[in-house]
């Protein structure tokens, strides 16, 4: 034993060497997880910007979305307005197909009644001309009597003599 403290100094000074060495290790491993984890913040810092720029890009396609369904809405109401408008066309369209029809219906009614009215003016006037034209016939008949008469006055006399021609 006495053999093993003389050598106790160099035997302590070798573990206090080895320990020396293993905290010098143990520093430069926890040294090196340090800076492990000093990435592994830098790199959680990078992905939380990474999600923080993708939630106000989801922000901002929301607001999109938003836009376009109050564009869409817009629309809607358009389109609506436009339904509206048609059925008030259409409306007007079937006023107007009644009153043509309503127009026709008057118009073929007088157009009757004119044809009535001027077969019954024609009629009269054909009586009137018949009666016209017979008295005419009569005026003609009674002038050729009376011609007759003048001619078989004037043909029963004696025809002149005739002229002796110097031949």
């Amino acid at each position: 034993m006495a053999d093993g403290l003389e050598n106790l100094p160099e035997r302590v000074e070798a573990v206090e060497r080895k320990v020396d060495g293993l905290a010098a290790s143990v520093d430069a491993r926890f040294d090196q997880g340090d800076r492990r984890f000093d990435q592994g913040d830098r790199r959680f810092d990078q992905v939380d910007q990474r999600f923080e720029q993708v939630d106000r890009r989801f922000e901002e396609v929301d607001r999109r979305f938003d836009q376009v369904d109050r564009r869409f809405d817009q629309v809607d109401q358009r389109f609506d307005q436009v339904d509206r408008r048609f059925d008030q066309v259409d409306q007007r369209f079937e006023e107007v197909y009644e009153a043509l029809n309503e127009q026709r219906r008057y118009t073929e009614f007088a157009c009757e009644r004119l044809d009535s009215k001027m077969d019954t003016g024609f009629a009269r006037l054909d009586a009137k001309i018949d009666g016209g034209i017979a008295q005419v016939d009569g005026r003609f008949a009674r002038l050729e009597r009376k011609l007759d008469q003048f001619i078989d006055i004037h043909v029963s006399r004696e025809p002149p003599p005739a002229s002796p021609t110097a031949d």
